[in-house]
């Protein structure tokens, strides 16, 4: 006879204090304490930042929280950075993807060009995006959209090239 009970028990302004584990801790405590009643669980789960991982053990070793996570999509968009940062051949397309879409989103110029060369490949113009880095999936979206018009960047580059 198992229910699920989903809540966040409060969203609040830290101040102006240090987010150290301590401080962090601290004020878990007091909302974990304010809506555990009889006997229910405590679950706590966060991002896997050094500061948060020591907050939860805090918790946990203080029998605050009966359990603790880090947050497993939090751990996989690390790993993800982590890999196009650490993997050469990689961290440079991004790096220049980003530096071309930044010349068409910041260039008036740039941006004709582009809306022209769509129109003359028959393809519809869209916005470029940019990548965003608190931002999951910016990336992914950002490059998407960029292969989305590499006809209009080619023919474009074909012109200023000829």
């Amino acid at each position: 006879n198992f229910q699920l009970v989903r809540a966040v028990p409060a969203i609040k302004f830290f101040g102006t204090g240090r987010h150290t584990s301590e401080n962090i801790a601290e004020v878990l405590k007091s909302e974990i304490e304010s809506v555990k009643k009889d006997g229910a669980l405590a679950v706590l789960v966060t991002d896997s930042t050094n500061n948060m991982k020591k907050a939860r053990n805090i918790l946990k070793e203080s029998e605050i929280t009966d359990e603790t996570f880090g947050c497993v999509i939090h751990t996989v968009q690390n790993a993800i950075k982590d890999a196009i940062k650490n993997t050469p051949g990689v961290k440079k397309v991004v790096m220049k993807a980003k530096k071309l879409t930044k010349h068409f989103r910041k260039s008036p110029k740039a941006s004709n060009y582009m809306k022209s060369a769509c129109e003359k490949s028959g393809h519809q113009f869209t916005r470029m995006k940019t990548s965003i880095e608190i931002r999951w999936n910016s990336e992914h979206d950002a490059l998407e959209r960029l292969l989305h018009h590499q006809e209009c960047v080619e023919l474009m580059d074909r012109k200023r090239a000829g």
